[in-house]
């Protein structure tokens, strides 16, 4: 027999198949899908985010804005004249 899946179980599903590393309320809560919902609080006032290294206070950051790619510094090789 199968689990029911109740509606944590289908926002956990949805977050991880669009890309998303957990859930974020604005005011400086948030879970990565990995701990995801650990304070039983309801989650109907949180919106999907990004995961933002913050290594001054803990090991995530989770915010709505997707994280900016680094820019590559290194410079493409020069090819001598042979």
């Amino acid at each position: 027999m199968s689990k029911e899946k109740n509606v944590s179980d289908i926002v956990l599903a949805w977050l991880k198949a669009n890309g998303y590393d957990g859930l974020t309320d604005d005011d400086g809560c948030g879970c990565t899908l990995e701990d995801f919902a650990p304070c039983g609080c309801c989650i109907c006032n949180c919106f999907p985010g990004y995961n933002h290294r913050d290594k001054s206070e803990s090991d995530f950051s989770i915010s709505r804005e997707k994280p900016k790619k680094p820019k590559n510094k290194s410079r493409p090789l020069k090819r001598g004249k042979t």
